[in-house]
């Protein structure tokens, strides 16, 4: 059993620098090896092309952010002489909001719960999940919602419990809410 008491905020932090370099990595991996995505990532893509004016075909099926966020990287890739549909640079610019998700994530954790061994594992077991390692190398405007909704219900969860304000019953609420 981990006595939070027992190990060193540095090590911790050190810890979570170490977690961070491995998503990192596979980040990057998945960067230079996933050069296709799903139907609502090309619409993004292309999305990003009719922001630009390069092309007359909008999909209105897509909200606009992320054809916004992805209009220098369709600038570059046409600079570059990319093939329309090589979408690596689109994932390149996910991997870095992504990277910045997790220390971002990281951060309000720590503030709020302290740098413990016990944020780390609740760090490590509620955002490197199996939706992060199946989404993260493709353009999805879904996982900021998925991530930003259960992210601010499980903290909100955890933080009204240690606060005592949150009974078995409301938190039952809670937890529905949260799926």
């Amino acid at each position: 059993m981990i006595n939070s008491g027992s190990m060193d905020a540095v090590i911790v932090e050190r810890l979570f620098r170490l977690t961070l370099l491995v998503l990192a990595t596979w980040l990057v991996w998945a960067v230079t090896a996933v050069n296709i995505d799903f139907d609502d990532g090309y619409a993004a893509f292309a999305n990003s092309a009719h922001f630009l004016g390069q092309s007359p075909v909008h999909f209105y099926n897509r909200a606009p952010l992320l054809g916004i966020m992805l209009m220098p990287v369709k600038l570059l890739s046409d600079s570059i002489g990319l093939h329309p549909l090589d979408v690596r640079g689109a994932h390149a610019l996910m991997a870095l909001i992504l990277i910045a998700y997790l220390v971002g994530t990281w951060r309000i954790l720590a503030r709020a719960q302290g740098s413990t061994p016990w944020s780390l594992v609740a760090f490590a077991a509620a955002v490197p999940t199996p939706v992060f390692f199946s989404y993260a190398p493709f353009l999805n405007i879904d996982i900021f919602q998925v991530r930003w909704h259960c992210g601010c219900c499980s903290w909100s969860i955890v933080n009204f419990q240690n606060r005592g304000r949150v009974d078995g019953g409301r938190w039952l609420h809670w937890a529905r809410y949260c799926r």
